[in-house]
């Protein structure tokens, strides 16, 4: 037979579940991290014409759990002599692109849409890739440029879990 108290803690537990998955889960789970740029970045890519290259943008600290690419508030690639292309990377999965740009187009980095990552994993910083064609293709990102991730937020489900602990705790003391 099930008694008072735990039809009550039952009914709690069922209200509560209710209500934390009725909201909606991006604005209850998401928060942005911002990294801004202090330096500025100032590269001429170039090389042999159809060699592939990539150069490394590290973000200090890395940013754990990122799962989201917002946005990148500024900077480029001038000059249109190659294929360029803007990436993601990260220490647990492999690097996910962000934009691309063929011979011809200029990159702008404030023009990338949002992309999700396949899982939240550490964002140690951004790769550019290039081929030249015959030329080179100038990098730059100012200072004061912003860089926006989307991280979960770890206190929705540690709120959860502790209003679950204190409702047994509880239920257990008016039981004794």
């Amino acid at each position: 037979m099930i008694s008072p108290s735990q039809k009550r803690l039952v009914a709690s537990l069922v209200v509560g579940a209710f209500i934390f998955l009725a909201r909606p889960i991006n604005a209850l789970a998401e928060t942005t991290f911002i990294y801004t740029f202090n330096e500025a970045i100032n590269q001429t890519l170039g090389g042999p014409r159809g060699v592939n290259y990539s150069t490394f943008i590290p973000v200090t600290p890395s940013i754990i759990n990122a799962d989201a690419f917002v946005s990148l508030s500024g900077g480029g690639l001038t000059g249109a002599e190659g294929y360029a292309g803007l990436f993601a990377r990260f220490l647990e999965q492999p690097d996910v692109l962000l934009g691309s740009w063929g011979v011809f187009q200029p990159g702008v980095f404030a023009s990338i849409t949002p992309r999700t990552f396949s899982a939240p994993a550490t964002f140690t910083g951004l790769v550019v890739e290039w081929m030249p064609q015959g030329g080179n293709r100038q990098l730059s990102i100012p200072v004061g440029t912003t860089l926006t991730l989307s991280v979960p937020e770890p206190s929705t489900a540690a709120f959860l879990a502790a209003g679950a602990v204190v409702i047994v705790s509880l239920s257990r003391r008016r039981r004794d």
